[in-house]
């Protein structure tokens, strides 16, 4: 039975076990008493219809009293659900007792209209099995508040787990905006140091370096609004970065791209990865001319890329803001299992990043 998803899907589904359910139900209703009467004959009643005839207006008869039953307990389903009622001991006087009790007082009219309608033949057709058709009633009516129960339960465990996949993914989200509103304070702290500086000594040079945060923040803002990113935009953003940063310490800061065009265009990377990275690498090394600190972006095996650095530690490094690499690891890890794997080698500090992220709950 496959798990409804919407209150439309429900209803289709109990209308299909309707009409799949009540004739079956009616075989089940009718062969009984067919196989009792061809073992006792003597109780079977003067043959005004030929046996076959009167199986098959048994089973429609019994088929059709059942798709009725059917209708009576969707209507009543539906008036539950107007009443909201929520508490599992309203829902049982409600719906089994209530429907039990309509069944019942369906039968009786029905068995007392065949009374009086035909007393003698009744009395003569039916005798010692004048409460089979009740009994019936009653079975076939417990199988189908079954169905419904099963089918009314699907739909609500279904309802609950989307409901818990939405606030999962909304989690996720919510996250992915708390981290990557952390990505900027610091680097907004130095770009604001900088021009200070170059107000005081070289306004022309603070014009231009002005507009160059305008375009870089502009850019950022695009892509603020998005998860995952092409390793093609990532490293358009990467190289924006560094541009200001080498306007900041000149020919101290250097970079590398090796990265062929696939990955480029088929990779993807949590927005502002590699800035990231090239901050991290600046922020806890030292560098000047004579040593500039040299940033390598090259393509690695299956698809990933490996982002490396040469090591020379400040000897009085910044106060760590716990966001970094941190903060990079919980991004990827809504993505893909796959996380950064992070090494430190003599001299080397390099970071290996999978491309091949799952865009799922990509805005």
């Amino acid at each position: 039975m496959s798990m409804p998803t919407s209150p439309r899907s429900v209803k289709k589904q109990l209308w299909r076990m309707a009409l799949i359910t009540s004739p079956l139900l009616g075989i089940y209703g009718t062969l009984p008493i067919m196989m009792f009467l061809d073992a006792y004959p003597a109780l079977r009643p003067e043959p005004i219809l030929s046996e076959e005839f009167r199986m098959l207006i048994g089973l429609i008869f019994v088929s059709f009293s059942t798709f009725g039953q059917w209708m009576i307990n969707l209507w009543m389903v539906r008036i539950e659900r107007k009443l909201t009622l929520h508490k599992f001991h309203q829902q049982v006087l409600f719906r089994y007792v209530g429907s039990f009790l309509l069944i019942g007082i369906f039968m009786g009219l029905a068995m007392g209209i065949l009374d009086t309608i035909k007393p003698d033949r009744v009395a003569e057709t039916i005798g010692i099995l004048r409460f089979y058709p009740i009994l019936t009633a009653f079975t076939n009516n417990l199988v189908i508040l079954l169905i419904i129960r099963v089918v009314l339960a699907n739909y609500e465990k279904s309802k609950l787990e989307l409901q818990k996949a939405q606030l999962e993914i909304d989690h996720l989200l919510s996250q992915q905006a708390q981290l990557k509103q952390q990505i900027h304070p610091h680097f907004l702290f130095n770009v604001l140091a900088t021009l200070q500086i170059f107000i005081s000594r070289d306004p022309e040079r603070a014009k231009a370096y002005t507009q160059d945060v305008a375009k870089y923040l502009r850019r950022s803002l695009e892509m603020a609004e998005r998860n995952l990113v092409s390793v093609r935009e990532d490293l358009d953003f990467f190289r924006q970065y560094m541009h200001l940063q080498q306007i900041r310490f000149g020919e101290a800061i250097q970079y590398e791209v090796h990265l062929s065009d696939g990955l480029l265009e088929n990779g993807r990377l949590p927005v502002y990865t590699l800035q990231m990275l090239a901050e991290n690498a600046i922020k806890h090394n030292a560098a000047d001319t004579e040593h500039p600190l040299v940033i390598e972006i090259r393509e690695g095996a299956k698809g990933r890329i490996e982002v490396s650095n040469n090591r020379r530690p400040k000897f009085h490094s910044e106060p760590t803001t716990q966001i970094g690499l941190a903060n990079l690891s919980q991004r990827f890890g809504h993505f893909t299992e796959q996380l950064p794997d992070i090494s430190t080698v003599d001299d080397r500090f390099s970071v290996t990043l999978a491309t091949h992220l799952d865009e799922s709950i990509d805005h």
